[in-house]
């Protein structure tokens, strides 16, 4: 699988086109599919969302609205996010967002998923920055939203974050069980650069 990365202009907000030569999915839609379509040469068969705060959702209606069917995978805790623009914090930073989520929205859980006959995803609940924070394991791809950078973790003072969870979180990824078939993992975080987990055991204060 291939990786390309967009950055919001608001937020500075990573997006992931995640493709091959058959398929391709979005992780944390925070550009506008108008953005990422030129780029798109495969069918778009999924968005996965990697937790409920609006700065990484906040283009979503515009996947919806171009791909009325597409699936949309996120924790069932985020869908209480994404319906409250309080508890998504988009009207603290006066844009309020709502999303109505139907039935094309499918709650995870830790475990894995099919996606498309060929295509299964690892989705492990690394909660801390939210109760809703899911890390995404493709092969040697980790998606990790906004329980970890490269450097740092993310912060834990916002509604439903919760420091003992994410020292939980941090002791998990460190040691999980499906993150032995490669020497290493590349790390694709919610904000800033990409890096490694190697890298991140040995420099990061958080994971030592």
């Amino acid at each position: 699988m291939f990786v390309r990365t967009y950055v919001s202009k608001y937020i500075e907000s990573n997006c992931y086109m995640v493709y091959n030569n058959k398929y391709a999915f979005i992780v944390d839609p925070s550009v506008s599919y108008e953005v990422i379509k030129k780029d798109l040469k495969t069918e778009l068969v999924a968005i996965i969302i990697t937790h409920g705060h609006f700065d990484h959702f906040m283009e979503l209606n515009s996947y919806l609205e171009n791909n009325p069917n597409i699936k949309i995978y996120l924790h069932e805790e985020a869908i209480k996010k994404l319906e409250n623009a309080s508890l998504n914090y988009s009207k603290e930073f006066l844009r309020p967002l709502e999303i109505k989520c139907d039935e094309r929205f499918i709650k995870v859980k830790e475990g894995k998923y099919k996606i498309e006959e060929d295509l299964e995803i690892a989705f492990i609940e690394t909660f801390g920055h939210s109760n809703c924070s899911l890390t995404i394991l493709l092969d040697n791809l980790l998606f990790t939203g906004d329980f970890l950078f490269k450097g740092g973790i993310g912060r834990i003072d916002l509604y439903s974050g919760n420091n003992v969870m994410m020292r939980l979180s941090l002791e998990k990824i460190k040691n999980y069980p499906l993150l032995n078939k490669y020497d290493d993992y590349y790390i694709y975080p919610g904000h800033g650069d990409f890096s490694t987990l190697n890298y991140e055991k040995k420099y990061n204060f958080y994971l030592k």
